[in-house]
């Protein structure tokens, strides 16, 4: 029964707003802190402030609220070992700064991340293990290493199962792979399987080719390689079709 699914890295719930009194405000104050690359995007708008009031048009004025309060960011995952997150925030540029803190990395109770940009991450547990993302910047800081982290796992998995595996970047920034089963007797058939990963991590699965309800296993075995959660499946009107058996189709009413 081939479908289509959606999986999410997230939890369905918001990560719990009790980060002060899990990390320390010492956390806190170092994600807040201006960077070099902070006080440059500042100063760029002071700069075009003044240009558009030289030119006597006030309605364009750009605000700047320096003195607005500090809000974080607080992303809840379904992944629990923080290695692979971590491998994915270096390719994307991120550093660890390193913490007094001495163990493994899977014992450290807070993870500190800082790309030469300026971007910081801050990552710990919740009290059921999963990892949470904060940040002081905007959310899609904390998505971009999610979506890298969805497209490395998902690639990973799919190359180690075998067969064929393309990418390919969408207009959209999306990022699309294509992959085929090896022809090696599967119960149901050949799958192939497209995966459209989405700017904030979360993927679009589709499984084609496959009798049966094996689909349903090659979906939750993707979801479990990214470390994320099958939110939701749509079976395709050959649903009902069992190998050996003929086509139904699912009757519209």
């Amino acid at each position: 029964m081939s479908n289509t699914s959606s999986v999410s890295p997230y939890e369905a719930t918001p990560a719990a707003p009790g980060f002060l009194a899990t990390c320390g405000a010492a956390v806190v104050q170092w994600l807040s802190e201006s960077t070099a690359a902070d006080r440059a995007a500042v100063a760029r708008l002071e700069e075009d402030r003044r240009a558009e009031r030289l030119k006597g048009n006030p309605s364009c004025l750009i605000p700047c609220n320096q003195s607005s309060p500090l809000r974080l960011t607080s992303v809840g995952l379904h992944l629990h070992n923080p290695e692979s997150l971590m491998q994915s925030a270096q390719k994307l540029g991120y550093q660890v700064v390193p913490l007094s803190f001495q163990g493994p990395l899977e014992s450290q109770p807070v993870m500190l991340l800082q790309r030469p940009s300026g971007e910081r991450l801050a990552i710990e547990r919740n009290p059921a293990g999963k990892l949470v993302i904060h940040t002081a910047c905007e959310p899609r800081t904390a998505q971009s290493l999610v979506r890298q982290h969805s497209m490395e796992r998902a690639l990973d998995h799919l190359r180690r199962k075998g067969g064929e595996v393309q990418t390919a970047t969408l207009a959209n920034g999306e990022i699309q792979i294509q992959a085929q089963e090896r022809q090696t007797g599967q119960p149901g058939g050949t799958a192939k399987i497209k995966v459209q990963i989405h700017l904030d991590g979360r993927a679009w699965v589709d499984i084609e080719g496959v009798r049966g309800n094996r689909c349903e296993q090659i979906v939750g075995e993707l979801a479990s390689a990214m470390g994320a959660q099958v939110s939701s499946c749509q079976k395709k009107d050959a649903y009902y079709q069992l190998p050996g058996e003929p086509v139904k189709i699912r009757q519209q009413v």
